[in-house]
């Protein structure tokens, strides 16, 4: 939908997956408009491009059972990034289920830490729910935060006291924000760890927008 909207505004999208695999499965599927895709990395902005998505670029490598603490991430998908972020100049770029985390020198430090680009973007779609704790839901707990560009940020609580973990409750929004509520984040961390390792930097919904484009000013 996204590569429709920009053929209709008569921009050709360039689309960055992060692997082989992606691109193999975005060539076999039937799409209405055309685009370039390339493996980040790898492929090359042209001049036709009109548009950049970068699609789940990801360098953090999560905690497995083997090890308590975390890899670092990796510099050579942060490099990549940056460097289309630097060619695509005016252009416009989204990234989808971006999960990108800066390089730190003190292994003590707070992690992740999220790259100074990323402040250059800003959320049009995000979408986070909470699983289920204490194996049902209590009444008036947070469940879900959302937020769909332009509209505000919004937390949606539970109205119902669920008996077991399988019964959706029902919802009502709690509070609308400006900007993105702290609970947002506290959300995705618990969803992540209620998931597999392996799947954690890929089962997201968050859309971002970059919102400023200063060629020739690079951030680590």
């Amino acid at each position: 939908e996204l590569v429709g909207a920009f053929h209709e505004q008569g921009l050709s999208a360039h689309v960055f997956f992060p692997d082989l695999a992606f691109v193999g499965a975005w060539n076999e599927a039937q799409h209405k408009v055309h685009s370039r895709c390339s493996i980040l990395g790898f492929g090359q902005i042209s001049q036709d491009d009109g548009a950049i998505i970068l699609f789940a670029p990801c360098n953090r490598r999560h905690q497995t059972a083997l090890s308590h603490e975390a890899d670092q991430p990796s510099s050579e998908i942060l490099e990549a990034v940056q460097r289309l972020l630097m060619r695509a100049t005016h252009r416009p770029i989204f990234m989808i289920n971006a999960d990108l985390e800066a390089l730190v020198l003190h292994k003590y430090a707070m992690r992740p830490v999220r790259p100074m680009f990323m402040s250059d973007f800003e959320h049009v779609y995000y979408l986070v729910t909470r699983p289920p704790t204490r194996q049902f839901f209590p009444l008036g707990e947070c469940v879900a935060v959302r937020r769909a560009f332009p509209d505000d940020w919004e937390v949606f609580a539970s109205a119902t006291q669920t008996k077991t973990s399988t019964e959706l409750p029902k919802v009502f929004l709690k509070y609308q924000s400006k900007s993105k509520p702290f609970i947002a984040d506290e959300m995705r961390e618990a969803a992540e760890t209620a998931m597999p390792s392996a799947t954690k930097s890929r089962v997201r919904n968050n859309v971002l927008r970059r919102i400023s484009s200063k060629p020739g000013k690079e951030k680590q």
